[in-house]
């Protein structure tokens, strides 16, 4: 099914930095540029997000980054509604 509306986010979490990804993104292919970066001294990785702008990003080991998918939805002011799971913290 071919649509131009998102049926959901994506974000992508590189540390303390996180990007609200383009629908356009293969993800199997960023995953698979991921663990390729993560097994060199650092690799820039390089990702379109949401308003279409590209980011480069310099993934190395160490490096945290999570890809979060969730449904997500638009108000009637256009401004999108989601939900992320957070991991839980024990405080």
């Amino acid at each position: 099914m071919d649509t131009d509306e998102p049926t959901g986010i994506t974000r992508i979490f590189i540390n303390d930095k996180n990007f609200e990804l383009s629908p356009t993104v293969d993800i199997p292919e960023l995953k698979a540029a991921i663990e390729t970066a993560v097994k060199t001294s650092g690799t820039f990785v390089e990702f379109t997000v949401a308003d279409g702008s590209r980011v480069n990003a310099l993934v190395g080991s160490p490096c945290n980054v999570f890809i979060s998918q969730s449904a997500g939805s638009a108000d009637a002011n256009g401004i999108r509604l989601y939900a992320v799971d957070l991991p839980e913290f024990d405080f």
